[in-house]
């Protein structure tokens, strides 16, 4: 990568980008290339260190990026659970982005933002090895999502109601009795090495 990176301010193609501490490899270099398009892959994210400088890749602004990889090594210390979780909510896609992967992912929950309003054009998502997280988002609105793939949740004990992205009563139907539809064009769902999950709470439709 080079020194200069950030002044390439009308370059519109880089594929992957390995984050690094040394100049030219910080994620702020992302956030001069405004006009970046097609696919784009963070490497090392363990080594951004808040969510401010998370924000300074500028992801939300990037409207030309139709599919974004975030991944993350292995190497844990303290407190990876805590930044992962504040970077990863610093890197907020635009709502264009139709394919979002997510890789070795040390946090123990999503950020907020994974949900319809945030992305309502995304059609494949992929949690992959995502071993420190007890819980799954909220996914079940999102009206286009037609690939769904969950793996290596280790700690996820219990898919609840809230996956499915509604509020559910006590006997699993929606609060106000009303035929909400879920997961409306899904075609394909993988589920693999979810080797504590004990328990998937269904989601009941009723007339209301």
């Amino acid at each position: 990568m080079p020194l200069n990176l950030g002044q390439l301010t009308c370059l519109q193609t880089l594929q992957y980008f390995n984050v690094g501490l040394e100049k030219g490899h910080r994620i702020e270099e992302l956030g001069h290339l405004k006009n970046l398009r097609g696919e784009l892959r963070i490497n090392e994210l363990e080594l951004v260190r808040s969510r401010e400088e998370a924000l300074t890749a500028y992801l939300q602004e990037k409207s030309n990026i139709y599919k974004l990889t975030c991944i993350w090594s292995h190497q844990e210390s303290e407190g990876c659970e805590i930044n992962a979780e504040h970077v990863l909510d610093g890197l907020q896609p635009h709502p264009n982005l139709k394919t979002f992967e997510v890789v070795r992912y040390l946090g123990t929950r999503f950020p907020s933002w994974f949900n319809e309003e945030s992305l309502p054009n995304l059609v494949k998502l992929k949690l992959s090895n995502c071993r420190n997280c007890k819980e799954i988002p909220s996914l079940g609105q999102l009206k286009f999502l037609r690939h769904l793939e969950l793996v290596g949740f280790h700690k996820l004990e219990c898919i609840g109601t809230t996956f499915y992205g509604i509020e559910v009563n006590n006997m699993g139907s929606s609060s106000n009795n009303a035929i909400i539809q879920v997961f409306p064009s899904l075609k394909e769902l993988v589920l693999e090495n979810m080797r504590s999950l004990i328990e998937w709470n269904r989601y009941q439709q009723q007339v209301g």
